[in-house]
């Protein structure tokens, strides 16, 4: 079956086979990958041409990804001195290259002929570049970056903005600390949070390109995965998983507050859990699939997640400073301290550092701004660094590409069409194609943000919980360098600061179904004890001196305020205040023997239940 598109027929479906040879004459110059495109009249069609040499023999293949065509044969394959010819395998119309070499190597020209058709092709070394970006605009960047945090009371931010070839901006304002015992830099370490996410899908497709993963098989067939009376769990797929439409439950509460879960543990009991979302109809967002990527990561690697972070991503782009984990954040000369905000952000306080453990794949990494730039720089170049081709452009495509739609809107009234991909959110932002991830962990915030088609990325860091800076930061940066109308980002966010707060007004159950008067089935003492969920924990419900009742889980007591007949609301303020429905019911015999939680904080749907032990 042939499609035609633009004036060409190509291939819409084909098989990978091995590549025909070419004596390499002068093949040596022409290896790598090479990016740009067929020059057909009103509709320019991207290619991607991939070179290799083996004992002698060139071999190579095109890529053309609006016709989703991958892999395609190049045969009878000659390069002699600054020329290179080539032909399609299998494709009608005998379509053919022939381009030379300019005198720096880095650039292809020449023509592309198909049946009587001939069109100009042009390659690049470097990736094909549509917006020549307003530099000059960025004069000055740096105090509106100290405004922005003096308005929101953040004690540090960082940003960083780059191009494929050049970082545009790289700096700190503020400090470490309240007692500004040092400014913050450049260098300065901060936690990331969900910013982990795409390094966790880098990892993924490093091993795709290895021939070790493909995104549509099902997790069981790495992993020992699957869920109990569920055969839809089957089904669920590498791409499901990370683009977070496999149903599964956020539940971040028992990841945040259970330091005893291990990875091993969960998947081990995994088969426990149960799907809360529709399977591939509806985008649900969940740690939990980030956690089971790793372990999958783990599996293939037969290293642990952070040693292959490390050695595949880390050490090759030359991340020199970053790291996994607090103990290691602690160890390092140059690291913010975290600080939580109220909800109007009027006053910060230090906050103990959070230490994520089995969910590192989700959201551990810690780094700064000229660690985060070079991360940044291997999307934008097509996934080479220098000579090598750490990650194939194919697979960075695939991460870039959204799976599943959110919302036909977008973050705010400049964005629409927003949908997630693998370990990325994707959007239209002023009419420019914005992949994006968040990060939010305790006492720090962070925003990576990628315009391939622009070749920009930008990326900002802040030690306060929540705080609202990376999005103005980024926004405005990219106003200014694409020469877009003028958008106040910086006083639009503070208006918000105006507006009634939602916290205090807020109950996680429904005040007017509160049934008053109503009392407990047993004593607060009968209800006393443990209770256990083979997954997510246990529960020990104890008396304090003053009766009241408290639910301590692995560490982190919350109070229990009775409700109405055996429901009790349970508060507890370690990331701002947070609100938890329980139930305690009774067997046949009239024996409290189970307990009921909210694990989805905020939420009193699909309550879990622990038995008592």
């Amino acid at each position: 079956m042939f499609k035609k598109i633009s004036g060409l027929f190509l291939l819409t479906a084909f098989i990978f086979i091995s590549f025909a040879a070419a004596p390499a004459l002068a093949g040596g110059r022409f290896m790598g990958e090479w990016e740009g495109r067929v020059e057909v009249p009103g509709s320019p069609l991207g290619v991607i041409i991939k070179l290799t040499e083996e004992e002698g023999e060139v071999t190579g293949s095109m890529d053309i990804p609006a016709q989703n065509a991958f892999g395609i044969e190049l045969i009878k394959l000659e390069v002699e001195d600054n020329k290179i010819f080539f032909e399609l395998k299998n494709i009608p119309g005998n379509p053919r290259v022939e381009a030379y070499l300019d005198e720096g190597k880095r650039k292809m020209t020449g023509d592309f002929s198909q049946a009587s058709l001939t069109f100009p092709i042009e390659l690049s070394r470097d990736r094909m570049r549509a917006a020549d970006l307003n530099v000059e605009a960025l004069d000055g960047f740096e105090d509106f970056i100290e405004a922005v945090r003096q308005d929101w009371n953040t004690p540090g931010l960082a940003a960083g903005i780059v191009t494929g070839e050049e970082i545009l901006f790289a700096g700190g304002t503020g400090y470490l600390d309240l007692d500004k015992t040092a400014p913050i830099t450049e260098e300065t370490l901060f936690g990331i949070g969900s910013v982990t996410k795409p390094f966790t899908t880098m990892l993924l497709a490093m091993l795709v390109d290895d021939g070790l993963l493909s995104w549509d098989d099902p997790v069981k067939n790495y992993i020992d995965f699957n869920l109990d009376n569920d055969p839809v769990s089957d089904l669920i797929s590498v791409r499901d998983l990370v683009s977070h439409r496999a149903g599964l439950p956020r539940y971040d509460f028992t990841l945040i507050f259970n330091e005893d879960l291990a990875r091993e543990d969960i998947l081990a009991n995994i088969r426990h859990m149960e799907r809360t979302g529709d399977f591939r109809n509806s985008y649900q967002y969940s740690n939990y699939n980030y956690v089971l990527a790793g372990i999958l990561t783990e599996e293939l690697t037969g290293m642990t997640w952070e040693e292959a972070v490390r050695e595949r991503i880390f050490s090759p782009a030359g991340m020199d400073h970053s790291n996994l984990n607090v103990t290691e954040l602690k160890k390092s000369a140059n690291y913010a301290l975290p600080y939580l905000a109220d909800d109007r952000f009027l006053n910060a306080d230090e906050v103990d550092f959070w230490e994520l453990g089995a969910s590192a794949p989700a959201g551990s990494i810690n780094s700064s701004i000229v660690d985060m730039s070079k991360w940044l720089q291997i999307y934008l170049k097509g996934g080479r660094i220098n000579d090598e081709q750490l990650i194939s452009s194919r697979s960075l495509r695939q991460l870039s590409e959204p799976v599943i739609s959110i919302s036909g809107r977008g973050a705010d009234d400049y964005s629409s069409h927003l949908g997630y991909g693998p370990g990325w959110f994707t959007s239209s932002y002023r009419g420019e194609y914005k992949i994006e991830h968040g990060g939010v962990t305790f006492g720090y915030s962070a925003s990576a943000a990628l315009f391939p088609e622009k070749d920009l990325g930008i990326v900002v860091l802040a030690n306060l919980h929540g705080s609202p800076a990376a999005q103005i930061i980024t926004n405005t940066a990219v106003d200014l360098l694409l020469d877009l109308e003028e958008v106040n980002w910086k006083e639009d966010y503070l208006a918000l600061m105006g507006e009634e707060s939602l916290m205090e007004e807020f109950s996680v159950l429904d005040l007017e179904r509160r049934k008053e008067g109503t009392r407990p089935s047993h004593t607060l003492e009968e209800m006393t004890g443990s209770y256990t969920h083979p997954l997510y924990g246990t529960f020990h419900l104890k008396l304090q001196e003053n009766k009241m009742l408290v639910a301590d889980y692995h560490g982190t007591e919350i109070q229990l305020e009775h409700w109405h007949y055996n429901v009790f609301k349970g508060s507890l303020d370690r990331m701002g205040p947070m609100q938890m429905a329980f139930s305690l019911e009774t067997n046949l015999h009239g024996e409290i023997d189970r307990l009921k939680a909210g694990l989805d904080v905020f939420l009193t749907d699909n309550m879990i239940e622990f038995m008592r032990n």
